[in-house]
């Protein structure tokens, strides 16, 4: 296993969009790098010959067409009521990216 820095941990914590110091970073770093060395474990493993797994319980997504349903006056005022930005009818939701 490579060392992870300092520079390494404030990396992600940019990518993150967090703060550390420096104080943080050296407690961070301490903390994560038995996790990764348990990945350095698994990496010895041998897995030649074992089918790899997309989920334990073999589940699958149920997939369903959307709908367009109607609601009534009523409905709709406790929907837009219950909500808490809107824009007239429309609910305005913080941005994904």
């Amino acid at each position: 296993m490579s060392e992870i820095t300092r520079e390494d941990i404030k990396k992600v914590a940019d990518l993150a969009q967090i703060a550390v110091t420096d104080v943080e970073s050296d407690a961070l770093r301490k903390d994560i790098e038995p996790v990764l060395g348990y990945f350095d474990t698994l990496s010895a493993i041998k897995t030649d010959g074992i089918e790899g797994e997309g989920h334990i319980t073999r589940m699958t997504n149920v997939m369903r067409r959307d709908r367009v349903q109607e609601m009534s006056d009523d409905e709709r005022i406790m929907m837009m009521d219950a909500v808490p930005v809107s824009d007239g009818d429309r609910i305005v939701v913080k941005g994904v990216l």
